[in-house]
């Protein structure tokens, strides 16, 4: 599967099933961004990274939460936006960063990750992480990740 057809199905499955607002391809560093929400019911974005070699987990959640910040107004404890990730690339790449790119637990970013899901779309490998508490996760991630599996396959 190429990333073209990976982003063609998320954003078909996806928009606006689970994310209502915008749509937007191509909004650099993403392949797709999508977003759901106001001030008063909370804002998420789900969002396509393409891997770029020699990244490491915490370089792309900071590039993740710089690129969200230039799309969506954000303030750290008042306007937040909780954001599902996806990065594609290679896993022999991805592998090690993946186990370094932690979700957030506090609420202390403007834009807190909800989940980071690594995927490598030539042999379907994955690497997924969410914000839990119990058995509650957040950002409908849980949803979101089956949602990516359908597409995936």
């Amino acid at each position: 599967m190429t990333i073209d057809q990976f982003v063609n199905r998320a954003e078909e499955q996806l928009h606006p099933a689970v994310y209502r607002g915008a749509a937007r391809r191509d909004a650099d560093p993403f392949r797709l961004l999508l977003t759901h929400g106001n001030f008063l019911t909370g804002r998420y974005a789900f969002a396509i990274l393409p891997w770029s070699a020699g990244m490491s987990g915490p370089v792309v959640l900071k590039t993740a939460r710089a690129a969200v910040a230039r799309y969506l107004f954000s303030v750290p404890y008042l306007v937040q936006t909780g954001l599902y990730l996806v990065v594609l690339g290679n896993q022999e790449q991805w592998r090690q960063p993946a186990q370094d790119a932690s979700v957030d637990l506090t609420s202390f970013h403007a834009t807190i990750v909800q989940a980071v899901h690594f995927v490598d779309l030539e042999t379907r490998q994955q690497s997924f992480k969410s914000t839990q508490w119990g058995q509650k996760s957040f950002g409908k991630s849980a949803a979101v990740a089956a949602i990516l599996a359908q597409a995936l396959a």
